[in-house]
C-alpha cells in the first residue's frame, strides 16, 4: 500500500493499480490546468501544445494520450453527465424543479477552489474564443440530452415539458455571471434564484 493524493492534495491509501489510476489523473489534471492558464494570458490560437506540455512536464505525445485536441482541452469536464447523475440520485417524491435544485447543491457546492477556478476559465474562453463557441454549441445540446433523460427517469408521464425544463435551466446556467472569484455556494445560490423563476413554468 502507497500514499497518492487525492485532487486537493489530501494523501489517500492506494495499491498499485489504483496508484496507476491516480497518477494518470493528477497527469490529466495538470495539463488541463496549465493549458487553461496559458490559453488566458496568452490566447488559445497564440498557445502550442508544446507549450502546454512544457508547462505540464509532459511529453506533447502524453499530451495528446489525453486531449486529442486543443479544443478537446477547454471543453473536457462539461459535467453534463455527472450533473444528470445527481438528478437521478436525488430522493424520491420531489418536484423536478427540487430534483434540480438539490444536484446542483450536491455539485457545486462540494467544488474546490481550482474546480471553481476551472469552470470560470472554461466560460471565459469559450465566450471570448469563436471556434470554441462553435464546438460548446454541439456539447450543450449533449447536455441537454442528458438532462433530459435524467428528468424524464423521474417525471416519465411529461416527456415533453422535460425537454423545455431541460434546455431552460441550461440556457440559464450560461446567462448567470460568474463572479471574478467564484465560489461553490454563491454559484449554487444563483442557480436557486433561477429554478425559483423557472417554478410556475413547469408545475408538477
Amino acid at each position: 500500500m502507497v500514499l497518492s493524493a487525492n485532487e486537493d492534495g489530501n494523501p489517500v491509501s492506494v495499491g498499485p493499480e489504483g496508484l496507476r489510476v491516480a497518477k494518470k489523473r493528477q497527469a490529466r489534471v495538470a495539463i488541463r490546468r496549465e493549458a487553461l492558464r496559458l490559453f488566458l494570458a496568452q490566447g488559445f490560437a497564440a498557445t502550442t501544445v508544446d507549450q502546454i506540455a512544457r508547462a505540464a512536464n509532459v511529453s506533447p505525445r502524453t499530451l495528446f494520450r489525453y486531449f486529442p485536441t486543443k479544443q478537446a482541452i477547454v471543453l473536457a469536464d462539461s459535467g453534463g453527465d455527472q450533473f444528470a447523475q445527481a438528478v437521478r440520485h436525488q430522493p424520491a417524491g420531489l418536484s423536478r424543479i427540487e430534483a434540480l435544485r438539490g444536484a446542483v447543491h450536491e455539485l457545486f457546492g462540494a467544488q474546490s477552489p481550482d474546480e471553481q477556478w476551472e469552470d470560470l476559465a472554461q466560460e471565459r474562453l469559450v465566450t471570448s474564443t469563436p471556434e470554441l463557441a462553435a464546438v460548446a454549441l454541439t456539447q450543450v445540446r449533449t447536455n441537454i440530452d442528458a438532462l433530459t433523460e435524467a428528468l424524464t427517469d423521474r417525471a416519465p408521464t411529461q416527456p415533453h415539458t422535460n425537454r423545455q425544463l431541460a434546455g431552460a435551466l441550461v440556457g440559464l446556467l450560461l446567462a448567470l455571471d460568474v463572479p471574478d472569484q467564484p465560489t461553490g455556494t454563491a454559484f449554487a445560490a444563483r442557480v436557486d434564484n433561477a429554478l425559483d423563476v423557472l417554478r410556475p413554468s413547469f408545475p408538477e
